[in-house]
């Protein structure tokens, strides 16, 4: 399955594996089940380079708002839709941005939209407590967008390759 996701800066990324250590030892097998990223939108075909970099640049005006900073704040339950066959669930850190059909270009090539995108801190088969969560709270500026190949390697739910192209920096706040 295609997906366009948002990757934020490693330092951020490390933060969320920081997070995910956290919610795999109370009991989330998924934590560790895709990159540290926010799924977008579902394709039936990757997105080309001027593409992502429309996108991007639709990011960064998103972000004006809040001086150029996607905010992550409460942990939310996010769909990711259908991967050959299994039904994916995400849980993590609601983002500070929109996504409609006139907010990506290609519109050909999008399958679902997932309107208000999460950092995947954990892929989840049941319906956890959220108010047991502690939240985690995140502030960037640095993130790029780009094309996700994922693929189910067995039955569970939680065992995926993936393989992220090559992607599309967010322009510079100023």
């Amino acid at each position: 399955m295609d997906t366009l996701v948002l990757i934020p800066h490693i330092e951020v990324q490390r933060r969320v594996e920081d997070y995910r250590e956290g919610l795999f030892r109370e009991g989330f097998l998924g934590a560790h089940s895709l990159p540290v990223c926010a799924p977008i939108a579902l394709l039936s075909r990757p997105f080309s380079g001027e593409e992502l970099k429309a996108l991007a640049e639709n990011i960064r005006e998103q972000s004006l708002g809040s001086e150029g900073k996607i905010i992550g704040g409460d942990t939310v339950k996010g769909e990711l839709g259908e991967v050959e066959g299994t039904h994916l669930k995400l849980l993590g850190p609601a983002l500070n941005l929109n996504f409609d059909d006139r907010a990506l270009p290609a519109p050909g090539k999008i399958l679902s939209i997932i309107n208000r995108p999460c950092i995947c801190a954990s892929v989840i088969r049941e319906e956890p407590n959220l108010d047991s969560l502690k939240p985690l709270r995140l502030s960037f500026r640095a993130a790029f967008v780009a094309n996700l190949k994922l693929r189910a390697l067995d039955e569970t739910g939680y065992s995926f390759s993936w393989t992220i192209g090559k992607g599309a920096w967010l322009r510079k706040y100023s």
